[in-house]
């Protein structure tokens, strides 16, 4: 049971729902990048995207990332861990 809510099954559940949720989503999906920042009380998911793919991320009214939100977060408190949901827009190559 406790193997359960071990940080590692925690990282291992957020990357499956990233590739079943969030990828589908993404436009570029090879140069996107997501970071897991696992942290003692919390732990960050950083989607560094393009611009095109921060609106499709973000939704309309806001509605797609709250819903992300609130996934990310009834799986931290299941572990008493804060689970926060970064979306940074990748900076373009001035080359």
């Amino acid at each position: 049971m406790s193997d359960l809510f071990s940080n590692e099954a925690l990282i291992t559940q957020l990357n499956n729902y990233i590739d079943l949720l969030i990828k589908p989503l993404l436009s570029d999906v090879d140069h996107s990048k997501i970071l897991i920042d696992n942290k003692q009380s919390e732990i960050v998911v950083s989607l560094i995207v393009n611009q095109e793919d921060v609106s499709r991320l973000i939704g309309r009214h806001g509605q797609a990332v709250s819903a992300l939100e609130d996934m990310l977060y009834y799986n931290g408190v299941k572990r008493q861990k804060r689970i926060k949901l970064k979306i940074l827009p990748k900076e373009k190559d001035l080359s």
